[in-house]
């Protein structure tokens, strides 16, 4: 009975040992200490993915990865225990792709390629993402971010120049930024004489946030509703954090306020969350502001054009061309 009980441990310790080998480091502590947040998800997703690829079955490895789309362009994956802490490695979003290089002795030892698609990358299913927004949002570490005046304004009209780097769709969807001039200086527009500029700038950063609270409708997989309040500024964190873009435009005018588009897009990880947000009229003199927003979220970018349509029937203010 001893010798059977002593097999049997050292067989589970073997079992330890083995489970344990698969894990992969492989990225320096160097590359880690100087990524930014979104690399070292990527970076998190790696070693993740291919030490549970590692320790499959060798035939289920190719369907495996044919069905997440990752591939080698050179080398194959038992490569990877051979990756060392010295060697040159290289991280590129091409496109809607990522790819990853390894060199020895200067020459490629390993390429893989994989999509830029959140569901890959943070192991989640969209319901599963969508449950936990709230809590990543909450979450986001604080930045402190700075917004050096932009060069090369143009005057949109008197006294009001604007910066606009892209758009998403539509022209009028867009990440405009609005400054007026104090002396020789460029100041963000914060004026009530100009709101819809007023809640561009509000959302893209530029103006404290500090009194603005957001109730949000979160529409989840399954036609559910799920309400929740944050503020402005955890919303903005969570935004850099993932290093989203982020565009703006105004619907429609109401009694009660501006009915805005707010939507968000991460071209890392390939993905967009589109608020709907009622800004009150008053929210630029009276503190504190609560905004109301309906919010969906993990939308794919080739869904959102039926996406907005839909909702925008009677809304003639924006156009999808």
């Amino acid at each position: 009975m001893g010798k059977h009980f002593y097999m049997a441990f050292i067989m589970l310790v073997m079992g330890v040992l083995s489970s344990t080998a698969q894990q992969l480091n492989l990225f320096s502590e160097d590359m880690r200490g100087s990524a930014n947040p979104r690399q070292t998800i990527v970076m998190d997703f790696v070693e993740r993915y291919f030490s549970q690829l590692l320790s499959m079955k060798q035939s289920a490895i190719p369907s495996k990865m044919a069905d997440d789309k990752v591939y080698f362009r050179k080398g194959k994956p038992t490569d990877l225990r051979l990756v060392s802490a010295d060697m040159l490695v290289s991280i590129s979003l091409v496109d809607r792709h990522y790819e990853l290089m390894w060199e020895k002795g200067n020459q490629p030892f390993l390429n893989i390629v994989f999509p830029a698609q959140f569901d890959l990358i943070f192991g989640l299913r969209q319901d599963e993402a969508q449950q936990r927004l709230k809590d990543d949002i909450v979450n986001a570490p604080h930045f402190v971010t700075s917004h050096p005046t932009p060069v090369g304004m143009k005057e949109k009209e008197k006294g009001i120049f604007v910066s606009q780097q892209s758009h998403f769709e539509l022209e009028s969807l867009n990440n405009a930024k609005y400054y007026k001039k104090s002396g020789e200086d460029f100041i963000p527009v914060f004026d009530s004489s100009f709101k819809e500029y007023s809640a561009a700038n509000l959302f893209q950063g530029l103006v404290p946030v500090d009194s603005f609270q957001i109730y949000v409708n979160q529409t989840v997989y399954g036609m559910e509703t799920k309400s929740f309040n944050i503020t402005l500024e955890q919303w903005l964190d969570y935004c850099t954090y993932l290093g989203l873009d982020i565009y703006f435009a105004v619907e429609e005018e109401r009694e009660d306020g501006l009915l805005a588009l707010v939507l968000v897009h991460s071209r890392e990880f390939g993905f967009n969350h589109m608020l709907s947000v009622v800004v009150p009229d008053h929210f630029v003199d009276h503190a504190p502001t609560i905004l109301k927003a309906r919010l969906t979220s993990y939308i794919p970018t080739h869904n959102l054009k039926d996406l907005y349509q839909k909702e925008s029937k009677k809304r003639k203010r924006i156009q999808w061309q």
